[in-house]
This record gives C-alpha cells, structure tokens and sequence, in this order.
C-alpha cells in the first residue's frame, strides 16, 4: 500500500483545515468588529 502517500495527504489536510479555521477567525473577528461599531 501506499503509506507514505497517505501519511503526506493526511499531514496536509491538517495544515490546510487549521489555515481554514485561521481565516474563518479572522473573518469572525472582523465581522464582530463591524457589529460593535453598527451597533453604537
């Protein structure tokens, strides 16, 4: 089987779902700034 492989693809898509998750904080982060300034 091909281990090697499958052990790059799953180190990737560790690397690619934390890089998702940083950018969905941003966006959060961003979105929650908009909110308290509207809100004044």
């Amino acid at each position: 089987m091909n281990t090697l492989h499958e052990d790059l693809v799953v180190r990737l898509g560790v690397e690619n779902v934390g890089i998702i998750a940083r950018m969905s904080e941003d966006t959060q982060s961003k979105e929650g700034d908009c909110q308290i300034t509207s809100s004044d």
